[in-house]
């Protein structure tokens, strides 16, 4: 089965905007961990809601933009943001505002009290067209940058 093909089965079978983002953020873990090329380079990878340092980000379910967090096997940690929309939609700052904000705050290693952050951002998404200048003027001299 294609990608393609894995897309148009989740756009199918979820029943709502909110099961169509899990099931695609579990596609997108389940890539990244099985691929050759970013299996030699992650160690873990967890759903936002499973990460056991979220707590440090704010109580409650809400959605800070990040879907998964991947560390690497040299124990950096990247935030990923993943958008299940439409070919055409083009992306505007406002579907990355929060992702960005919360993505550059430092957070702690529960046993070692290491301060920690994001070294890498990530963001994945289905459309075709490329990021607007308003994204990439955020985007810009952030502490952390995009791949």
């Amino acid at each position: 089965m294609t990608f393609d093909e894995i897309l148009t089965k989740i756009r199918f079978m979820s029943s709502s905007e909110h099961d169509k983002g899990y099931r695609f953020e579990s596609l997108i873990k389940n890539y990244l961990m099985t691929d050759p090329v970013y299996s030699d380079q992650f160690k873990e990878i967890y759903l936002w809601k499973n990460f056991p340092l979220r707590e440090q980000f704010g109580k409650g379910n809400t959605d800070l933009g990040i879907d998964l967090v991947a560390i690497t096997k040299t124990g950096n940690y990247c935030a990923i943001q993943c958008k299940c929309y439409k070919e055409n939609t083009v992306l505007t700052s406002s579907d990355f505002d929060s992702f960005i904000t919360f993505s550059n705050k430092y957070f702690n290693d529960k046993t070692t009290a290491q301060i920690l952050f994001f070294e890498h951002l990530y963001f994945i998404n289905t459309t075709k067209n490329d990021l607007n200048e308003n994204i990439k003027a955020k985007l810009k001299n952030q502490r952390t940058q995009p791949r």
